[in-house]
């Protein structure tokens, strides 16, 4: 994955991102929900990403709250509790420049548009990490 940066004189350097380079930066997500948080954490830790986890949508709110977070990632549907959309555009309006990502098993277009409509964007499971990747970096 690669990124371009401006330099004084107008002109484009390309700069590798490495896990390195992007622990530098250290950003910071919050990770809700059970299904999410194992595998998710894990991959996101080796991109030098400051992971925080929480069991629950709540807790994961709290976090928010807490730690101040540069993105946090909740699954779009969510068994008995609420919605990854509700929790979107609840975030939304509490912390606008939050990014929020809901993580479905499949990235369906009606979904991605609802996901678009609370503020939120919205990922395939398997493609999940390196997505979060490209928002936060």
């Amino acid at each position: 994955m690669n990124a371009s940066l401006s330099d004084k004189r107008g002109g484009t350097a390309m700069c590798l991102l490495t896990p390195e380079s992007v622990k530098r930066r250290c950003p910071r997500v919050v990770l809700g929900g059970t299904a999410l948080t194992v595998r998710l954490a894990e991959q996101l830790r080796r991109l030098g990403c400051d992971v925080h986890t929480a069991s629950t949508t709540d807790a994961a709110i709290r976090l928010v709250m807490k730690k101040n977070p540069t993105a946090i990632l909740l699954p779009a549907e969510v068994d008995g509790g609420e919605s990854g959309y509700l929790t979107s555009a609840k975030l939304h309006r509490v912390r606008p420049r939050l990014k929020v990502v809901l993580v479905s098993p499949t990235r369906r277009e009606k979904d991605v548009r609802l996901a678009s409509f609370v503020g939120a964007s919205l990922v395939a499971e398997s493609t999940a990490a390196d997505e979060v990747a490209k928002l936060v970096v």
